[in-house]
Protein backbone atom coordinates (compact mmCIF):
# COMPACT_ATOMS: atom_id res chain seq x y z
CA UNK A 1 0.00 0.00 0.00
CA UNK A 2 1.27 3.53 -0.90
CA UNK A 3 2.81 5.67 2.22
CA UNK A 4 0.65 8.76 1.28
CA UNK A 5 -2.45 6.37 1.61
CA UNK A 6 -1.38 4.81 4.11
CA UNK A 7 -0.89 8.06 5.80
CA UNK A 8 -4.24 8.90 4.76
CA UNK A 9 -6.33 5.74 6.68
CA UNK A 10 -4.75 6.76 9.57
CA UNK A 11 -5.75 10.19 9.48
CA UNK A 12 -9.17 11.36 11.04
CA UNK A 13 -11.70 11.74 8.41
CA UNK A 14 -11.99 15.37 8.38
CA UNK A 15 -8.47 16.22 7.54
CA UNK A 16 -8.63 13.66 4.68
CA UNK A 17 -12.34 15.19 3.62
CA UNK A 18 -10.45 18.65 3.91
CA UNK A 19 -7.34 17.25 1.73
CA UNK A 20 -10.16 15.25 -0.76
CA UNK A 21 -11.79 18.94 -1.22
CA UNK A 22 -8.69 20.68 -1.56
CA UNK A 23 -7.29 18.43 -4.49
CA UNK A 24 -10.53 18.55 -6.04
CA UNK A 25 -10.61 22.50 -5.61
CA UNK A 26 -6.89 22.69 -7.18
CA UNK A 27 -8.54 20.64 -10.51
CA UNK A 28 -11.49 22.84 -10.62
CA UNK A 29 -8.81 26.21 -10.30
CA UNK A 30 -6.49 24.27 -12.95
CA UNK A 31 -9.47 23.07 -15.30
CA UNK A 32 -11.16 26.99 -15.20
CA UNK A 33 -8.02 28.52 -15.44
CA UNK A 34 -7.47 26.50 -18.82
CA UNK A 35 -11.02 27.52 -20.50
CA UNK A 36 -10.48 30.86 -19.45
CA UNK A 37 -7.14 30.84 -21.34
CA UNK A 38 -9.31 28.93 -24.16
CA UNK A 39 -11.34 31.18 -24.04
CA UNK A 40 -8.98 34.75 -24.26
CA UNK A 41 -7.49 32.12 -27.55
CA UNK A 42 -10.32 31.89 -29.11
CA UNK A 43 -11.35 35.54 -28.64
CA UNK A 44 -7.96 36.92 -29.59
CA UNK A 45 -7.95 35.15 -32.40
CA UNK A 46 -11.22 36.37 -33.30
CA UNK A 47 -10.53 39.97 -32.58
CA UNK A 48 -7.46 39.79 -34.81
CA UNK A 49 -9.34 38.07 -38.05
CA UNK A 50 -12.22 40.61 -37.41
CA UNK A 51 -9.44 43.49 -37.02
CA UNK A 52 -7.64 42.23 -39.85
CA UNK A 53 -10.43 42.41 -42.01
CA UNK A 54 -11.03 45.85 -41.87
CA UNK A 55 -7.50 46.59 -42.57
CA UNK A 56 -6.50 48.62 -40.23
CA UNK A 57 -2.92 48.78 -39.50
CA UNK A 58 -0.09 51.10 -38.45
CA UNK A 59 3.29 51.58 -40.61
CA UNK A 60 6.43 53.59 -39.91
CA UNK A 61 4.09 55.49 -36.92
CA UNK A 62 1.52 56.28 -39.37
CA UNK A 63 -2.23 55.44 -39.45
CA UNK A 64 -3.37 53.96 -42.60
CA UNK A 65 -6.36 52.82 -44.19
CA UNK A 66 -6.08 49.97 -46.78
CA UNK A 67 -8.12 50.76 -50.33
CA UNK A 68 -11.60 49.10 -50.42
CA UNK A 69 -10.27 46.59 -52.74
CA UNK A 70 -7.22 44.63 -53.27
CA UNK A 71 -4.27 47.13 -54.49
CA UNK A 72 -4.41 47.14 -57.84
CA UNK A 73 -1.95 44.97 -59.77
CA UNK A 74 0.63 46.49 -61.91
CA UNK A 75 -0.93 47.37 -65.36
CA UNK A 76 -4.24 46.44 -64.13
CA UNK A 77 -7.15 48.72 -64.97
CA UNK A 78 -8.42 51.16 -62.55
CA UNK A 79 -10.72 53.44 -61.50
CA UNK A 80 -11.88 56.51 -59.30
CA UNK A 81 -14.26 55.40 -56.07
CA UNK A 82 -15.14 57.23 -53.02
CA UNK A 83 -14.18 55.32 -49.90
CA UNK A 84 -15.45 55.44 -46.53
CA UNK A 85 -12.67 53.62 -44.51
CA UNK A 86 -14.52 53.49 -41.29
CA UNK A 87 -18.02 55.24 -39.84
CA UNK A 88 -17.98 58.99 -38.94
CA UNK A 89 -18.87 62.49 -40.10
CA UNK A 90 -18.59 63.16 -43.88
CA UNK A 91 -15.46 63.62 -42.96
CA UNK A 92 -14.04 60.13 -43.37
CA UNK A 93 -15.09 59.76 -47.35
CA UNK A 94 -12.37 60.56 -49.70
CA UNK A 95 -11.15 59.30 -53.06
CA UNK A 96 -9.00 56.93 -53.98
CA UNK A 97 -7.96 54.27 -57.10
CA UNK A 98 -8.86 51.53 -56.69
CA UNK A 99 -8.87 47.95 -59.61
CA UNK A 100 -12.16 47.81 -62.06
CA UNK A 101 -14.65 44.89 -60.65
CA UNK A 102 -14.10 41.74 -62.37
CA UNK A 103 -17.09 40.43 -64.02
CA UNK A 104 -18.81 37.33 -63.25
CA UNK A 105 -20.78 34.41 -65.52
CA UNK A 106 -24.13 36.63 -64.24
CA UNK A 107 -22.46 39.66 -63.68
CA UNK A 108 -23.65 43.11 -65.34
CA UNK A 109 -20.73 45.84 -65.78
CA UNK A 110 -21.37 49.11 -65.74
CA UNK A 111 -20.05 52.55 -66.40
CA UNK A 112 -21.70 54.75 -63.76
CA UNK A 113 -22.43 58.10 -64.84
CA UNK A 114 -24.90 59.16 -62.43
CA UNK A 115 -25.38 58.06 -58.65
CA UNK A 116 -27.52 59.62 -55.98
CA UNK A 117 -26.88 60.41 -52.06
CA UNK A 118 -30.26 59.09 -50.55
CA UNK A 119 -30.87 59.46 -46.24
CA UNK A 120 -29.56 55.50 -46.59
CA UNK A 121 -26.48 56.11 -47.34
CA UNK A 122 -26.19 58.78 -44.75
CA UNK A 123 -27.19 56.61 -42.00
CA UNK A 124 -24.88 53.89 -43.42
CA UNK A 125 -21.46 56.63 -43.81
CA UNK A 126 -22.55 56.97 -39.79
CA UNK A 127 -23.45 53.78 -38.81
CA UNK A 128 -26.61 54.87 -37.95
CA UNK A 129 -28.65 52.38 -37.62
CA UNK A 130 -32.19 53.25 -35.99
CA UNK A 131 -34.04 51.03 -33.14
CA UNK A 132 -33.59 47.49 -33.26
CA UNK A 133 -31.87 47.02 -36.31
CA UNK A 134 -28.61 48.63 -34.95
CA UNK A 135 -27.08 45.27 -34.68
CA UNK A 136 -28.09 43.50 -37.10
CA UNK A 137 -27.15 46.25 -39.53
CA UNK A 138 -23.33 46.44 -37.68
CA UNK A 139 -23.43 42.82 -38.26
CA UNK A 140 -24.38 42.95 -41.66
CA UNK A 141 -22.76 45.88 -42.90
CA UNK A 142 -19.36 45.71 -40.47
CA UNK A 143 -19.06 45.54 -37.22
CA UNK A 144 -16.06 48.29 -36.40
CA UNK A 145 -16.21 49.71 -40.17
CA UNK A 146 -17.62 49.18 -43.31
CA UNK A 147 -17.30 45.86 -44.92
CA UNK A 148 -17.88 47.37 -48.81
CA UNK A 149 -16.07 50.71 -48.45
CA UNK A 150 -17.03 51.83 -51.28
CA UNK A 151 -20.56 53.40 -50.68
CA UNK A 152 -23.57 54.23 -52.97
CA UNK A 153 -26.93 52.08 -53.44
CA UNK A 154 -28.62 53.84 -56.48
CA UNK A 155 -27.08 54.49 -59.80
CA UNK A 156 -27.54 54.85 -63.74
CA UNK A 157 -25.37 54.59 -66.39
CA UNK A 158 -24.27 51.89 -69.87
CA UNK A 159 -23.22 48.56 -69.67
CA UNK A 160 -19.68 48.08 -71.05
CA UNK A 161 -19.43 44.10 -70.59
CA UNK A 162 -21.75 41.07 -69.50
CA UNK A 163 -21.25 37.85 -67.93
CA UNK A 164 -21.32 34.46 -70.29
CA UNK A 165 -24.65 33.42 -68.97
CA UNK A 166 -26.46 36.85 -68.75
CA UNK A 167 -29.30 37.24 -70.91
CA UNK A 168 -31.22 40.76 -69.82
CA UNK A 169 -28.28 43.08 -70.96
CA UNK A 170 -26.23 43.83 -73.42
CA UNK A 171 -22.95 45.84 -73.91
CA UNK A 172 -24.54 48.98 -74.86
CA UNK A 173 -27.47 49.06 -72.91
CA UNK A 174 -28.31 52.12 -70.31
CA UNK A 175 -29.60 50.97 -67.28
CA UNK A 176 -30.74 52.08 -63.47
CA UNK A 177 -31.31 50.51 -60.20
CA UNK A 178 -30.16 49.38 -56.85
CA UNK A 179 -27.38 48.17 -55.49
CA UNK A 180 -25.89 46.86 -52.12
CA UNK A 181 -23.11 49.30 -52.32
CA UNK A 182 -20.56 50.69 -54.87
CA UNK A 183 -22.42 52.96 -56.99
CA UNK A 184 -19.97 56.04 -55.92
CA UNK A 185 -17.77 54.84 -58.53
CA UNK A 186 -16.68 55.00 -62.32
CA UNK A 187 -17.73 51.32 -62.85
CA UNK A 188 -20.12 49.11 -60.60
CA UNK A 189 -20.34 45.30 -60.92
CA UNK A 190 -24.15 43.65 -60.21
CA UNK A 191 -25.68 40.21 -60.81
CA UNK A 192 -28.12 40.14 -63.36
CA UNK A 193 -30.80 39.50 -60.91
CA UNK A 194 -30.44 42.32 -59.32
CA UNK A 195 -33.04 45.65 -58.88
CA UNK A 196 -31.73 47.05 -62.40
CA UNK A 197 -33.93 47.11 -65.40
CA UNK A 198 -33.07 49.21 -68.77
CA UNK A 199 -33.49 53.04 -68.29
CA UNK A 200 -37.02 55.09 -68.90
CA UNK A 201 -37.05 56.66 -72.43
CA UNK A 202 -37.22 60.22 -71.50
CA UNK A 203 -34.61 60.53 -68.46
CA UNK A 204 -31.25 61.53 -68.85
CA UNK A 205 -28.60 59.64 -66.35
CA UNK A 206 -29.22 62.11 -63.58
CA UNK A 207 -32.74 61.55 -63.80
CA UNK A 208 -33.02 58.18 -63.45
CA UNK A 209 -30.28 57.57 -60.60
CA UNK A 210 -32.63 59.80 -58.67
CA UNK A 211 -35.59 57.40 -59.18
CA UNK A 212 -34.95 53.79 -57.48
CA UNK A 213 -34.59 54.68 -54.03
CA UNK A 214 -37.67 56.08 -53.58
CA UNK A 215 -39.82 54.45 -56.37
CA UNK A 216 -39.19 51.11 -55.07
CA UNK A 217 -39.75 52.11 -51.45
CA UNK A 218 -43.14 53.79 -52.41
CA UNK A 219 -44.12 50.56 -54.74
CA UNK A 220 -43.75 48.31 -52.14
CA UNK A 221 -45.26 49.79 -49.36
CA UNK A 222 -48.33 51.47 -51.45
CA UNK A 223 -49.09 48.36 -53.38
CA UNK A 224 -47.71 45.65 -51.96
CA UNK A 225 -47.84 45.76 -48.66
CA UNK A 226 -51.03 48.04 -48.54
CA UNK A 227 -52.76 47.09 -51.76
CA UNK A 228 -54.28 50.88 -52.27
CA UNK A 229 -57.18 50.51 -54.02
CA UNK A 230 -58.95 53.64 -56.40
CA UNK A 231 -61.00 55.98 -54.41
CA UNK A 232 -59.06 55.15 -50.33
CA UNK A 233 -57.87 57.87 -48.94
CA UNK A 234 -53.92 58.35 -48.09
CA UNK A 235 -52.02 60.36 -46.09
CA UNK A 236 -47.83 60.52 -46.41
CA UNK A 237 -46.28 62.03 -43.49
CA UNK A 238 -43.44 63.56 -44.78
CA UNK A 239 -44.54 64.33 -48.51
CA UNK A 240 -41.43 66.56 -49.57
CA UNK A 241 -38.84 63.97 -48.58
CA UNK A 242 -37.29 61.14 -51.05
CA UNK A 243 -39.98 58.45 -50.12
CA UNK A 244 -42.15 60.79 -49.93
CA UNK A 245 -42.43 62.59 -52.97
CA UNK A 246 -42.76 58.96 -55.01
CA UNK A 247 -45.34 58.08 -52.27
CA UNK A 248 -47.56 60.99 -52.98
CA UNK A 249 -47.05 60.39 -57.05
CA UNK A 250 -48.05 56.61 -56.71
CA UNK A 251 -50.86 56.66 -54.61
CA UNK A 252 -52.49 59.42 -56.88
CA UNK A 253 -51.87 56.84 -59.52
CA UNK A 254 -53.26 54.66 -58.05
CA UNK A 255 -56.12 56.27 -58.05
CA UNK A 256 -56.05 57.45 -54.19
CA UNK A 257 -57.38 60.73 -52.72
CA UNK A 258 -53.64 61.69 -51.33
CA UNK A 259 -52.80 64.36 -48.36
CA UNK A 260 -49.27 65.19 -47.99
CA UNK A 261 -47.92 66.26 -44.85
CA UNK A 262 -44.82 68.26 -44.33
CA UNK A 263 -43.67 72.12 -43.56
CA UNK A 264 -42.64 73.23 -46.35
CA UNK A 265 -42.28 72.93 -50.64
CA UNK A 266 -46.59 72.69 -50.51
CA UNK A 267 -47.04 73.85 -54.33
CA UNK A 268 -44.49 70.89 -54.59
CA UNK A 269 -46.05 68.46 -53.49
CA UNK A 270 -49.93 69.31 -54.57
CA UNK A 271 -47.88 69.31 -58.20
CA UNK A 272 -47.03 65.90 -57.14
CA UNK A 273 -50.28 65.15 -56.78
CA UNK A 274 -51.61 66.10 -53.50
CA UNK A 275 -55.18 67.03 -53.24
CA UNK A 276 -54.22 68.75 -49.99
CA UNK A 277 -50.90 69.85 -48.29
CA UNK A 278 -50.87 69.69 -44.22
CA UNK A 279 -48.32 72.12 -42.94
CA UNK A 280 -47.47 70.23 -39.45
CA UNK A 281 -45.65 72.91 -38.19
CA UNK A 282 -49.21 74.97 -38.23
CA UNK A 283 -51.73 71.75 -38.15
CA UNK A 284 -52.24 68.27 -35.98
CA UNK A 285 -53.25 66.27 -38.81
CA UNK A 286 -54.41 64.04 -35.63
CA UNK A 287 -56.73 66.72 -34.72
CA UNK A 288 -58.56 67.58 -37.71
CA UNK A 289 -61.10 64.69 -37.32
CA UNK A 290 -60.28 63.53 -40.83
CA UNK A 291 -60.17 59.78 -41.43
CA UNK A 292 -57.53 57.77 -43.60
CA UNK A 293 -57.64 54.43 -45.16
CA UNK A 294 -53.78 54.35 -45.40
CA UNK A 295 -50.86 56.44 -43.29
CA UNK A 296 -47.48 56.13 -45.02
CA UNK A 297 -45.14 57.40 -42.43
CA UNK A 298 -41.95 58.29 -44.22
CA UNK A 299 -40.34 59.44 -41.07
CA UNK A 300 -38.21 58.05 -38.58
CA UNK A 301 -40.66 58.10 -36.03
CA UNK A 302 -43.09 55.53 -34.15
CA UNK A 303 -46.78 57.56 -34.90
CA UNK A 304 -48.51 54.74 -34.85
CA UNK A 305 -50.58 55.05 -31.71
CA UNK A 306 -50.94 58.91 -32.15
CA UNK A 307 -51.91 57.98 -35.96
CA UNK A 308 -54.81 55.36 -34.71
CA UNK A 309 -57.41 57.88 -34.43
CA UNK A 310 -56.95 59.03 -37.72
CA UNK A 311 -57.54 55.79 -39.40
CA UNK A 312 -60.88 54.24 -40.73
CA UNK A 313 -61.90 50.93 -39.08
CA UNK A 314 -59.66 48.88 -41.66
CA UNK A 315 -56.58 51.51 -41.81
CA UNK A 316 -53.43 50.88 -42.58
CA UNK A 317 -50.33 52.40 -40.82
CA UNK A 318 -47.19 52.13 -42.64
CA UNK A 319 -43.72 52.33 -41.38
CA UNK A 320 -40.08 52.47 -42.55
CA UNK A 321 -38.84 52.57 -39.01
CA UNK A 322 -38.40 48.95 -38.06
CA UNK A 323 -38.42 49.81 -34.01
CA UNK A 324 -39.17 47.56 -31.21
CA UNK A 325 -42.49 48.63 -30.23
CA UNK A 326 -43.72 48.93 -33.91
CA UNK A 327 -42.85 45.35 -34.40
CA UNK A 328 -45.14 44.90 -30.68
CA UNK A 329 -48.14 46.80 -32.23
CA UNK A 330 -47.98 45.06 -35.91
CA UNK A 331 -47.75 41.41 -33.92
CA UNK A 332 -50.96 42.57 -31.35
CA UNK A 333 -52.94 44.21 -34.83
CA UNK A 334 -51.96 41.00 -36.51
CA UNK A 335 -53.98 39.11 -33.74
CA UNK A 336 -57.09 41.93 -33.81
CA UNK A 337 -57.49 42.19 -37.24
CA UNK A 338 -59.96 39.60 -38.01
CA UNK A 339 -62.80 41.66 -35.37
CA UNK A 340 -61.41 44.94 -36.68
CA UNK A 341 -59.50 48.09 -36.25
CA UNK A 342 -56.14 49.88 -37.67
CA UNK A 343 -53.26 47.46 -38.59
CA UNK A 344 -49.28 48.52 -37.95
CA UNK A 345 -47.52 47.51 -41.24
CA UNK A 346 -44.05 47.56 -42.18
CA UNK A 347 -41.41 45.99 -44.50
CA UNK A 348 -38.01 46.05 -46.04
CA UNK A 349 -37.90 47.23 -49.59
CA UNK A 350 -35.19 45.53 -51.01
CA UNK A 351 -36.21 45.80 -54.72
CA UNK A 352 -36.27 43.16 -57.74
CA UNK A 353 -36.05 42.99 -61.40
CA UNK A 354 -40.00 42.99 -61.78
CA UNK A 355 -40.34 45.90 -59.50
CA UNK A 356 -37.91 47.56 -61.65
CA UNK A 357 -39.50 46.76 -64.59
CA UNK A 358 -42.48 48.22 -62.78
CA UNK A 359 -40.84 51.65 -61.74
CA UNK A 360 -39.70 52.09 -65.29
CA UNK A 361 -43.13 51.45 -66.89
CA UNK A 362 -44.54 53.81 -64.44
CA UNK A 363 -42.12 56.42 -65.54
CA UNK A 364 -42.79 56.07 -69.11
CA UNK A 365 -46.24 56.65 -68.82
CA UNK A 366 -45.91 59.59 -66.72
CA UNK A 367 -47.02 58.42 -63.17
CA UNK A 368 -43.85 59.23 -61.47
CA UNK A 369 -41.34 61.75 -61.95
CA UNK A 370 -37.77 62.72 -60.00
CA UNK A 371 -37.19 66.17 -58.36
CA UNK A 372 -33.55 66.99 -58.34
CA UNK A 373 -31.89 69.39 -55.28
CA UNK A 374 -28.50 70.00 -56.42
CA UNK A 375 -25.64 67.95 -58.07
CA UNK A 376 -22.13 67.05 -57.01
CA UNK A 377 -19.16 65.47 -58.60
CA UNK A 378 -17.54 62.15 -57.29
CA UNK A 379 -15.13 64.39 -55.58
CA UNK A 380 -18.00 66.45 -54.00
CA UNK A 381 -18.88 63.42 -52.09
CA UNK A 382 -18.61 64.72 -48.62
CA UNK A 383 -20.03 67.89 -49.52
CA UNK A 384 -22.89 66.33 -50.80
CA UNK A 385 -23.57 64.32 -47.30
CA UNK A 386 -23.29 67.50 -45.87
CA UNK A 387 -25.97 69.60 -47.74
CA UNK A 388 -28.43 66.36 -47.19
CA UNK A 389 -27.75 66.43 -43.28
CA UNK A 390 -28.20 70.42 -43.10
CA UNK A 391 -31.85 69.78 -44.48
CA UNK A 392 -31.51 71.81 -47.76
CA UNK A 393 -32.04 69.39 -50.01
CA UNK A 394 -35.59 70.20 -51.72
CA UNK A 395 -35.28 67.23 -53.88
CA UNK A 396 -32.77 64.01 -54.45
CA UNK A 397 -28.64 64.82 -53.94
CA UNK A 398 -27.20 63.20 -57.57
CA UNK A 399 -23.08 62.90 -57.91
CA UNK A 400 -22.17 63.09 -61.51
CA UNK A 401 -19.72 60.49 -62.02
CA UNK A 402 -19.29 60.73 -65.52
CA UNK A 403 -21.28 62.45 -68.56
CA UNK A 404 -24.99 62.72 -67.81
CA UNK A 405 -26.89 63.65 -71.04
CA UNK A 406 -28.24 61.27 -72.81
CA UNK A 407 -28.89 61.54 -76.24
CA UNK A 408 -32.58 61.15 -77.19
CA UNK A 409 -34.31 62.18 -73.98
CA UNK A 410 -36.58 64.64 -73.45
CA UNK A 411 -34.52 67.04 -72.00
CA UNK A 412 -36.18 69.28 -68.88
CA UNK A 413 -39.69 67.72 -69.92
CA UNK A 414 -42.10 67.17 -67.40
CA UNK A 415 -45.79 66.65 -66.46
CA UNK A 416 -48.07 69.13 -64.36
CA UNK A 417 -49.15 67.26 -61.89
CA UNK A 418 -49.17 63.28 -63.09
CA UNK A 419 -51.47 62.58 -65.54
CA UNK A 420 -53.16 59.56 -67.42
CA UNK A 421 -51.09 57.56 -69.67
CA UNK A 422 -53.27 58.88 -72.32
CA UNK A 423 -52.52 62.46 -71.36
CA UNK A 424 -48.99 61.63 -70.84
CA UNK A 425 -48.92 60.36 -74.57
CA UNK A 426 -50.59 63.28 -75.98
CA UNK A 427 -48.44 65.71 -73.92
CA UNK A 428 -45.23 63.72 -75.69
CA UNK A 429 -46.55 64.10 -79.06
CA UNK A 430 -46.40 68.04 -78.73
CA UNK A 431 -43.62 70.76 -77.43
CA UNK A 432 -41.20 68.94 -75.31
CA UNK A 433 -39.11 72.73 -73.97
CA UNK A 434 -38.63 72.47 -70.55
CA UNK A 435 -41.43 73.93 -68.14
CA UNK A 436 -41.50 74.86 -64.49
CA UNK A 437 -43.69 75.01 -61.67
CA UNK A 438 -45.66 78.44 -62.25
CA UNK A 439 -44.47 78.51 -58.03
CA UNK A 440 -40.90 78.42 -58.56
CA UNK A 441 -39.00 80.61 -60.93
CA UNK A 442 -36.83 79.41 -63.82
CA UNK A 443 -32.93 79.09 -62.46
CA UNK A 444 -29.92 79.41 -64.63
CA UNK A 445 -28.40 76.43 -65.62
CA UNK A 446 -25.61 75.96 -63.19
CA UNK A 447 -22.59 74.72 -62.76
CA UNK A 448 -21.36 71.68 -60.59
CA UNK A 449 -22.30 72.15 -57.10
CA UNK A 450 -24.49 74.91 -58.34
CA UNK A 451 -28.19 74.82 -56.79
CA UNK A 452 -30.96 73.90 -58.60
CA UNK A 453 -34.11 74.93 -57.75
CA UNK A 454 -36.63 71.14 -57.85
CA UNK A 455 -38.16 70.71 -60.94
CA UNK A 456 -40.17 67.60 -61.81
CA UNK A 457 -37.74 65.90 -64.16
CA UNK A 458 -36.22 68.77 -65.26
CA UNK A 459 -32.43 68.56 -65.50
CA UNK A 460 -30.07 72.07 -66.03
Amino acid sequence: MPKARAAAENEPSSAVTKKARARFQSKLTRCQSMHICIAEVRYWSMFRTHWHSYALGVSDGVEHHSPPRPQPKPGARTMKAAITPKYGTPDVLSMTEVSRPEVGNHDVLVEVRASVVTQGDRRLRAADFPGISWLPGRLMMGLFRPKNPVPGTAFAGRVVAVGKAVTRFAEGDDVFGGCMHGAHAEYLAVPEDSPIAPMPRDLDYAEAAAVPYGAITALVFLRDIAKVQAGERVLVIGASGGVGRFGVQLAHHLGADVTGVCSRDHDLVRDLGAGRVIDYTKEDFTDNGERYDVIFDTTLDNNFRRSCGSLTSRGRYLSLHMSASLLFQMGLTALTASRGGPRALSGVAMGDPKQMEAVRELVDEGALRPVIAKSFPLEGLADAHVFLEEGRARGSVVIEVGETRRPGAAEGFRLDPPRSPAATRRARAGSRRPRTHPSLPTPAAPSHGTAVTPRRGVRP
